[in-house]
This record gives structure tokens, sequence and C-alpha cells, in this order.
């Protein structure tokens, strides 16, 4: 079965504190696009999100890394407009990104890695990798890698097989807030794909790294029906 390649539309991000943390979209979201907020906080309360023209978000996965927690929400956007993401629930530091894609799976539409890998008073420059997933579907998958720290080091992530053409879509960091890294690209191969970390950070620090994948959509077929030709007949 043929798909449609995900296309990334939008993103926006921001470092916040305090009890109520507020993001919005840049510009209008498109009816039917998948949208994505990841936000890693400084504290264990579980937070809640939601935007003002769709409700509640999913919760699709949570990652504890170190003295922080990444928390991933998902829905399909059914209305038109320019929604503001709200996170509620938590009194926190935390760094934030929202993201717009178009072409996403919206039936299980999120399959997410394996629990995350982590490396402390890293000297080495060797850096990290995330567990391994083997997708069923391989044909255009959406690929997120994602990285946290405690302290918002630069670093270069890379995720899954050559040939992969990744873009960064959210580069947080510098305390107190925690570090948030995130770039995306469009599986081409099939086989095995985990996030890759380089750490260019020398001294004590955590590194977290790890992927969600959504599936691409399928294109459907649609047949007319026949027109009538007199004039054959």
């Amino acid at each position: 079965m043929p798909y449609l390649a995900p296309t990334y539309l939008q993103s926006n991000t921001g470092k916040f504190s305090g009890s109520t943390i507020n993001i919005t979209y840049i510009e209008t979201v498109t009816f039917n696009s998948y949208l994505v907020c990841i936000i890693i906080l400084d504290t264990s309360n579980i937070p809640t999100c939601a935007d003002n023209l769709n409700g509640s978000w999913g919760q699709l996965s949570t990652w504890v890394c170190g003295s922080n927690y990444c928390y991933i929400f998902g829905i399909t956007n059914t209305n038109s407009g320019t929604p503001t993401v709200t996170i509620s629930g938590v009194s926190a530091d935390a760094s934030m990104c929202i993201l717009e894609y178009s072409n996403c799976q919206t039936i299980q539409p999120l399959v997410v890695s394996p629990a995350v890998n982590a490396q402390s008073n890293v000297l080495t420059t060797n850096g990290i990798y995330s567990n391994s997933s083997n997708p069923s579907n391989t044909n255009n998958n959406l690929i997120i890698g994602i990285c946290c720290t405690n302290a918002g080091a630069l670093t270069i992530l890379t995720v899954g097989n050559t040939p992969f053409l990744f873009n960064k879509r959210c580069d947080l960091g510098g305390l107190p807030h925690p570090g948030l890294f995130i770039e995306d690209g469009v599986q081409q191969l099939g086989g095995s794909i985990q996030s890759f970390l380089s750490n260019s950070h020398i001294g004590s620090i955590e590194f977290y790294t790890g992927m969600v994948i959504l599936g691409a959509m399928p294109i459907t077929m649609s047949f007319g029906l026949p027109i009538f030709r007199p004039d054959i007949c």
C-alpha cells in the first residue's frame, strides 16, 4: 500500500516557570493535521495538556529523565485557527515544544520507543544511543528524535538509518530550565532505528535520548461513477 509522506508544517518553542504554561501556534493549523506537544519538567507532578480549539490532548508517553520528566501529548486537529496549548497541574521550570504535521496516521498514530538510555558524569564525546525500534510499517514513517538534559548543554542529535535527512525543530537549554532538543525526519529505509546523541559537553551531566514514531497516512483510492456517452452507444 502506498503512503503519503508526513510533512512538517510548523512549531513553536519556549521556556517557562510557574503553575500554568501557555504557548500558541504561530500560524493557522490545518484541519486533520496531527499536533504534538513535548515538554520536560523539573517535577514529578503529572501535567494535563489541552488547547482552546480541540480540548484535552491524549498523553502518549512519559519518560523519567533523572531529576526531570518528559511528557509527550498528541491530538488530531479538528478545527481551524491558531490554538493556544496549555499545560496545567504543575509548578515547575519547563522547556516545551509544540509541532504540527500533516499526513500522519490517526488510528493508533504513535509508537514510542522503549525506555531511553542515559549517562551521567559524562566525560567523553562518544555519545549515547536510545533503545531501538523496528516499526512494522516502514513506508514514510515520521521519526521524532528527542534529547533531554539536566543542564541544557549543546548537542548534536541524529536518528535512524542513512540516508536520513533530519531537521532541528527545538534547541532549548540554559539553567534553571532543563534542556530539550528535537529533530525529525521521514524514514526512507526499513529496519531497526534508534536515536543517537553526540555529546559536546564535558563535565557532570545527564543525557537521555529516545524517539517517537508517527505512522504515515495511507493513500486511499476513490472511483467516480461511469460517464454515460450516448454518442458511442
